[in-house]
């Protein structure tokens, strides 16, 4: 992983590594193009959780949470449509959107009725949009 990735990562909770089953089920259901330092990052820590900045918590989910929790929602278009990787431990979900691999947010509570926000093109950038760095979010 990139050192910007792991100095982001050092102020989180991370997990330790997923088990090679709930890796391979995961690798499994990710059917579309999703950005390499993710991986990593899941082969790695499988998960974390924490404060990214004073106003931004973060919770990425286990490997075995991504693969139970998606779809989030059966048969709602928008949620078939996005991988959730994690909260902000309340509404607001993160997530991958499968057709451009950008990495988006969307309400929980909204999810029929509103699209998602892009924030970012990498894991990367997700990070540092979390973490309120004044690094360009890669768009």
């Amino acid at each position: 992983m990139r050192r910007n990735i792991i100095n982001i990562l050092s102020r989180l909770d991370l997990n330790s590594a997923p088990s090679k089953t709930d890796m391979e089920l995961l690798i499994q259901k990710i059917d579309f193009k999703i950005d390499d330092d993710y991986i990593e990052f899941i082969k790695n820590h499988n998960g974390a959780s924490g404060d990214l900045s004073e106003s931004n918590y973060i919770l990425l989910w286990e490997a075995k949470d991504v693969v139970q929790l998606n779809p989030y929602y059966e048969g709602v278009e928008e949620s078939d449509k996005l991988l959730f990787i994690g909260s902000d431990g309340g509404n607001l979900g993160y997530a991958v959107d499968k057709e451009s691999s950008e990495f988006v947010e969307i309400d929980f509570l909204e999810i029929a009725h509103s699209k998602p926000t892009k924030v970012a093109d990498s894991f990367e950038g997700l990070l540092k949009y979390l973490g309120n760095d004044s690094v360009d979010n890669g768009f």
